[in-house]
């Protein structure tokens, strides 16, 4: 495996253990060697992205907002994206 497909896998989990919020027993979660590297590319910009908005932009929103059920809901879709 590579050392950019390593790092990425990496990032992937850490998002998902930042936001530790208990997924449901029936979701399907991907396994990491089953992602394609494109798969990989879109987690990595979701994590970044996340981080951006959550830490980053300076709105009552953002601070407000459930990020735990917002990344959980995005990462179907942005798998498949």
């Amino acid at each position: 495996m590579d050392t950019k497909r390593q790092y990425a896998i990496l990032a992937v989990v850490l998002l998902l253990s930042i936001f530790a919020s208990p997924f449901p027993t029936t979701a399907q979660s991907p396994d990491a060697a089953s992602l394609t590297d494109r798969e990989v590319e879109n987690l990595v910009a979701l994590a970044k992205l996340v981080g951006y908005v959550r830490f980053f932009h300076p709105s009552d929103q953002a601070a407000n907002a459930d990020w735990d059920a917002f990344v959980v809901a995005a990462i179907p879709d942005v798998i498949a994206a």
